[in-house]
């Protein structure tokens, strides 16, 4: 049964893709960011590395953000 308090209070990583857009969920901090190449850390001690061309946040709040752009490797560590 669907609860709306779960979804709302929903702190898990998540991340998506679709259409040269991709929207991230709930990460903790934004490392670093250019044309190329962005870091973000989640789950406090865990690491996003995008790598890509013409990369852009098109959306920016404080546990989401989109990133627009030719995304060509998505790693974790």
């Amino acid at each position: 049964m669907f609860s709306l308090s779960n979804f709302l209070n929903d702190n898990s990583f998540q991340i998506y893709y679709k259409n040269n857009y991709l929207n991230i969920y709930n990460y903790n901090k934004l490392n670093n960011i250019n044309e190329t190449f962005i870091d973000l850390t989640y789950n406090d001690n865990n690491y996003l590395y995008i790598k890509g061309h013409s990369l852009r946040v098109v959306k920016l709040l404080k546990k989401e953000i989109v990133i627009e752009g030719f995304i060509t490797n998505i790693s974790f560590s």
